[in-house]
């Protein structure tokens, strides 16, 4: 017999493609018969079958039929077991070691019923038996059916543990935690967990003997989003997938931020059978855009505090031309009267003490200029040494008495003179003084009182200065030592500065170590700031 094909091994990578046969009715079939007449038989028999279309191909000898059976891969052979070159047994053997398959189905013929033989036949490898005396065309066609129907259940199952391997390999590789639950809601007790692979063990903890049989909600705690999990709720209701992010928990109760994308699982017919969750740790992420978040908010405030700064630095540049200007203009002003020579006497006194005003009103406010630069610069310098505060107090006093009885308000004081000393600059200190004292008298009105204090608390000098005057509105008490700040009210409008004393006073405080605070009920009802300075040791 002339053979023309190549000769092909069958292996498990062709179980796709002999799934995919098993849809159609075709089958080849392999008889193996030296007798032609029982060929004939056979293929008249197999001809008048209905379930399937078969396609005979016949063989004397044995040798040349495993030959065939190499080239052709048949879907069944057919082989009497007393052939003119082998038995039926030896054929079997030769079969499975030549072609190395094991699901081609064999059905074994012999002359007479003979069990022993049978049994041999079946050990070797045989699907079937039939005897020859009692062959008919409806026995050969159901013991063929069988044999196909056989090995076909063996092919669908080879092919399904294959693609259960490779789905479980699959699975074992990814990174995403997945979870399979039943089709139920989440909260329902009946919802359970069914399948969890590696990586959800190594996400959050839990063992799948852990989880096997819970819900999903296992992994919800406080800070779960409760809108976030009836959305859930709503699409497993209605089996549509839903993609989410929310807070979850690990088993140790730490919490972390998961995207999940929940799919429902679809059989043959369409039924949702399952509800497939993967969950990606997405905590990175979050953390990443919070911290984005936190850069554009801080960023935003630091463009806004500069715009405020800017806005705040050109009043402050109005402020200084109107006050400089101010000062100046009556400077001049009256020069020039009493250079006319047309000033009596009594005028040109009076012009005189005005220019000395004037003059002294613009020495402070360039002193305060300057010392504002050499704060903000780091050049202002101490001249440390102890300092007995009440000689301070004091002379502070005596310099603004007379301001004060210019509008009648009296000045109360109450120092303790055994509280010690403290270790600081004297002119700087009297400075801090003066510009308490000075404040207080510039706003409070007439018949109004300042009362101003020295004792010890604890191991610091604690001077408190209060006043009856306008107060501190709550709004404008936390920038009260804001450099260039003052308050917005008329009465402040009226009265000349550059809003930098109490700025300065606050450095020249801290440069002692020491703090400053400022208090009021609010406007009307005065101010009072207290200021603490560290005492000296002398031992030390």
């Amino acid at each position: 017999m002339q053979i023309n094909k190549p000769i092909k091994e069958a292996s498990t990578n062709e179980l796709p493609l002999r799934v995919e046969k098993m849809a159609h009715k075709r089958r080849s079939i392999l008889i193996v018969d030296d007798c032609h007449e029982d060929r004939q038989t056979f293929r008249r028999y197999l001809h008048q079958a209905s379930n399937y279309i078969y396609s005979v191909i016949e063989s004397e000898f044995g040798e040349e039929a495993l030959e065939l059976c190499k080239i052709l891969q048949p879907d069944c052979v057919v082989v009497d077991y007393s052939l003119p070159d082998m038995d039926g047994l030896e054929f079997l053997e030769k079969l499975r070691n030549a072609t190395n398959q094991v699901d081609i189905p064999v059905v074994m013929l012999t002359a007479c019923g003979n069990e022993a033989i049978a049994v041999q036949a079946m050990k070797k490898g045989a699907t079937d038996y039939l005897t020859k005396e009692q062959l008919t065309a409806e026995n050969l066609q159901t013991t063929l059916q069988h044999a196909l129907e056989k090995v076909e259940l063996l092919w669908k199952l080879n092919f399904t543990q294959e693609q259960l391997k490779f789905q479980a390999y699959i699975l074992s590789q990814v990174t995403d935690a997945v979870m399979v639950a039943e089709v139920k809601l989440i909260d329902e007790i009946k919802a359970r967990i069914v399948y969890v692979n590696a990586a959800f063990t190594h996400m959050t903890g839990y063992t799948a003997e852990e989880v096997l049989g819970e819900t999903p909600n296992i992994l919800n705690g406080l800070k779960t989003d409760a809108k976030v999990l009836e959305q859930i709720r709503d699409c497993i209701a209605n089996y549509q997938p839903v993609k989410v992010e929310l807070i979850n928990y690990r088993k140790d109760g730490s919490e972390f931020w998961s995207e999940v994308n929940i799919t429902p699982m679809l059989d043959e017919s369409g039924e949702c059978t399952n509800f497939i969750f993967v969950q990606r740790d997405i905590s990175e992420r979050k953390e990443a855009e919070a911290e984005r978040q936190q850069l554009l908010a801080q960023e935003k405030a630091c463009r806004a505090e500069a715009e405020a700064t800017n806005r705040t630095k050109d009043q402050f540049l109005a402020i200084i031309s109107h006050e400089l200007r101010s000062p100046l203009n009556a400077i001049l002003g009256w020069t020039k009267l009493i250079q006319g020579g047309k000033l009596d006497d009594l005028a040109t006194a009076r012009a005189l003490a005005t220019i000395e005003r004037n003059a002294k009103l613009q020495n402070e406010l360039i002193q305060d200029l300057l010392d504002f630069s050499r704060i903000s610069e780091g050049k202002l310098r101490l001249e440390l040494c102890p300092v007995d505060l009440t000689q301070i107090i004091n002379a502070a006093i005596d310099v603004v008495r007379p301001l004060a009885d210019a509008k009648s308000i009296a000045i109360e004081s109450a120092l303790e003179f055994t509280i010690g000393e403290v270790f600081g600059d004297a002119n700087r200190l009297q400075q801090v003084l003066w510009n308490l004292l000075t404040n207080a008298i510039k706003f409070t009105p007439e018949q109004g009182q300042i009362a101003i204090w020295l004792e010890r608390v604890e191991s610091e000098a604690q001077i408190t200065v209060s006043d009856t005057g306008i107060g501190i509105s709550p709004d404008f008490l936390p920038n009260v030592f804001e450099q260039f700040c003052q308050a917005d009210n008329q009465y402040t409008a009226r009265h000349k500065g550059l809003g930098l004393g109490l700025a300065i006073v606050r450095s020249l405080v801290e440069m002692h170590n020491g703090t400053i605070t400022a208090a009021s009920d609010g406007e009307g009802l005065g101010a009072t700031f207290t200021v603490r300075l560290p005492l000296h040791n002398r031992a030390s």
